[in-house]
């Protein structure tokens, strides 16, 4: 695997620019209690949305409306999304 130059913020062994598959960019959001609130589900699917501050970690939102702390790092080389809960359980 090729890592791109060093970016302020940015740590290649604990996540990608881009997704596993090379998908799209990785959108970022400075993660506030009113940032968070504002966000709304996509119309299918889910999208994760990853801390301008702390860049391995997000949150995820489902097109149900659900939303889940996530952490991305890398166990072996492979990396892994670990979901910490839901918003209603850590808010």
């Amino acid at each position: 695997m090729v890592f791109p130059p060093a970016i302020a913020g940015y740590h290649p062994l604990l996540l990608p620019i881009r997704y596993p598959n090379g998908a799209a960019d990785l959108p970022t959001v400075k993660l506030t209690q009113v940032a968070v609130d504002r966000l709304k589900p996509p119309a299918s699917g889910r999208i994760d949305y990853f801390d301008t501050q702390l860049p391995a970690f997000g949150l995820r939102v489902s097109s149900s409306g659900r939303k889940s702390w996530i952490v991305m790092y890398r166990v072996g080389g492979k990396l892994v999304r670990e979901t910490l809960g839901t918003l209603t359980r850590i808010p």
